[in-house]
């Protein structure tokens, strides 16, 4: 059993900022044994900081944006903010992100995967894969398809709503017409 002075510096936060967690029942769990005297056990102490080191949101230079009008005195540690990001484990940018860059970011991740997922094959097929993969290589091939079909999907959408994807590489094989055939409508 921790007192509050020995828990706070293991977590490496202050008395006093462990307290207001405390108060606000966001830090770790505590056993209360007399008015004044609150203890932690340690494997609750342990529990609490790998549960928030794996649900801690991963900021990128344009996230950081968003931490301008955060209050100077707390910033991103902040027992306000700590709650806020519990909601929606995001960091928030200044700027609203637009339907394009949305769609074209989803599509150009896509035809990545879609390219890494040509090579694994490519390679199995010519014996030249070192590992053997965990599935069935008939259940990639599948996968395979469905992502290319998704992708065409996407260009397909992405021509009604006149947003430009780029140029469409021959090498990731959705070779076919990305406009609707009159046809089959």
């Amino acid at each position: 059993m921790l007192r509050s002075r020995e828990a706070a510096r293991m977590i490496g936060i202050s008395p006093r900022t462990l307290a207001k967690w405390r108060q606000r029942g966001v830090g770790p769990q505590c056993v209360r044994l007399g008015y004044n005297l609150v203890v932690y056990r340690l494997s609750d102490i342990d529990a609490w900081i790998r549960t928030r080191a794996c649900s801690a949101p991963k900021a990128t230079a344009d996230d950081l944006e968003g931490t301008i009008g955060l209050d100077c005195t707390g910033g991103l540690n902040s027992v306000d903010y700590i709650s806020r990001l519990r909601d929606d484990r995001t960091i928030k940018t200044g700027k609203e992100e637009s339907k394009e860059s949305g769609m074209k970011a989803e599509y150009h991740e896509l035809t990545r995967r879609t390219d890494r997922l040509r090579d694994l094959l490519a390679k199995y097929a010519d014996g030249t894969l070192d590992f053997e993969p965990a599935c069935p290589i008939a259940l990639l091939s599948r996968q395979l398809d469905v992502m290319d079909e998704y992708a065409l999907i996407l260009r397909r959408r992405a021509n009604i709503e006149h947003i430009d994807l780029g140029e469409q590489l021959i090498g990731t094989g959705i070779l076919r017409d990305t406009k609707p055939n009159r046809e089959n409508q």
